[in-house]
């Protein structure tokens, strides 16, 4: 069932990467430090220009796509359940037959080559590596390279995977998985020091992350020199201005910004009001103190309500709340994985599954994916006809966007 709901989610919503995708794809440091150039300086070390073809771009974005999917089934699959519960079996599968029918699996198919998608590969790796970690200093080593990688990918992971990193830590806490939660609360050094980590390197990103004009468009020029695709001019824009031009609030003078709002927030309700109301129930039902409950259920609501923020700054209302699904998700697998429960979930569970998968199938919106792409529906004839299912020669030609 939950393999038919994926499938059903990448003929809903997979393409093939954008040429904003693509662009982003190849900022690297060779003009000097800049903000989102790691994927791309990394490219250009390994490939040794293999990736200035859109070809190359387009196999990464699906490979990406393939290895993330590839590592939450190795977490399903190789970690135990630590409750006296319901196995990890039947809890995650439930979980991830919910995700799978939601807006959040349909946009992160559609999401193919974008750095989105590098962050959530970085989250997974670092989520298959905190089991095994059993001394405090490699536990902390781990989350603070994630955190750095997040970051210097895409500076507003600090809203996105950053808080997911942390707040694995948290739960995972170097601790044994059968010892209470409340034995866990004096070991907060791992969560400690790479959150202060994380904050320097978000300022540092800030600081010096934007380049200056001359820099800009020695790289424009450089990477437009070698890449056999046109690029997406106004993908350099990002980076040309500050962090804090870039998250403006002037999309807000739109007029139709709060329905915008307003249709994205009820698209994603069903699924992330499941995974949070799970969540909770299963912290409710946690071992140790009230306090500890407390603090690690307020943790749960502001990593899953975080992707949120930037509705704030940013004007991709459909982007923050697919992935506000997509985090709150992670997070209620996090609590799955590591934290252990005194009872039995209740029977009920299964019936808000099955309406919240439902609901999530049923949600559609013209607008909500990028580029004017709508959500593909029975009998996918677009899907077919468009440069997904179109012939091998041009499969790997670049989009008009």
């Amino acid at each position: 069932m939950v393999t038919v709901l994926v499938v059903l989610a990448a003929l809903k919503g997979l393409r093939v990467p954008s040429r904003w995708a693509a662009t982003h794809l190849l900022f690297n440091y060779s003009e000097g430090f800049l903000r989102r150039g790691l994927v791309g300086q990394t490219l250009r070390l390994v490939g040794h220009g293999a990736f200035d073809h859109y070809r190359a771009l387009v196999a990464l974005g699906f490979f990406c796509l393939v290895a993330w999917w590839a590592l939450l089934l190795r977490l399903l699959v190789k970690r135990e359940e630590v409750s006296t519960g319901s196995s990890v079996w039947n809890d995650a599968w439930v979980s991830m037959g919910v995700f799978a029918s939601s807006i959040g699996c349909v946009f992160s198919m559609h999401e193919v080559g974008y750095l989105d998608e590098v962050a959530l590969l970085v989250v997974l790796m670092a989520l298959n590596l905190l089991p095994s970690l059993h001394r405090r200093s490699s536990l902390a080593g781990v989350m603070l390279a994630a955190c750095a990688c997040l970051l210097l990918v895409h500076e507003g992971q600090m809203l996105l995977g950053v808080p997911l990193v942390l707040f694995a830590g948290l739960c995972r806490s170097g601790a044994p998985p059968e010892s209470p939660f409340a034995a866990r609360g004096a070991r907060l050094l791992p969560i400690v020091l790479p959150g202060l980590g994380a904050l320097g390197i978000l300022a540092i990103v800030c600081r010096y992350g934007t380049p200056s004009p001359e820099r800009l468009a020695a790289l424009r020029a450089s990477l437009s020199a070698r890449a056999d695709f046109p690029l997406r001019v106004d993908a350099f824009a990002a980076i040309d201005h500050s962090v804090w031009q870039n998250y403006r609030a002037d999309h807000w003078l739109d007029p139709g910004a709060p329905t915008f709002l307003l249709t994205s927030l009820l698209m994603a309700a069903p699924a992330w009001l499941y995974f949070v109301g799970t969540s909770l129930d299963r912290i409710r039902r946690a071992r140790g103190t009230a306090i500890a409950r407390g603090l690690l259920a307020l943790g749960m609501v502001l990593v899953s309500a975080a992707p949120w923020a930037l509705n704030v700054w940013g004007w991709d209302a459909m982007r923050w709340s697919a992935l506000a699904v997509t985090s709150a998700f992670l997070s209620h697998l996090i609590l799955i994985l590591f934290v252990p429960v005194g009872r039995p979930a209740p029977t009920p569970r299964l019936t808000l599954a099955a309406l919240a998968v439902i609901l999530g199938l049923m949600t559609n919106d013209p607008g909500f994916l990028f580029d004017d792409t709508h959500i593909h529906w029975f009998p996918f004839a677009e899907q077919w006809t468009s440069s997904l299912g179109s012939s091998p020669r041009h499969f790997f030609d670049p989009p008009v966007h």
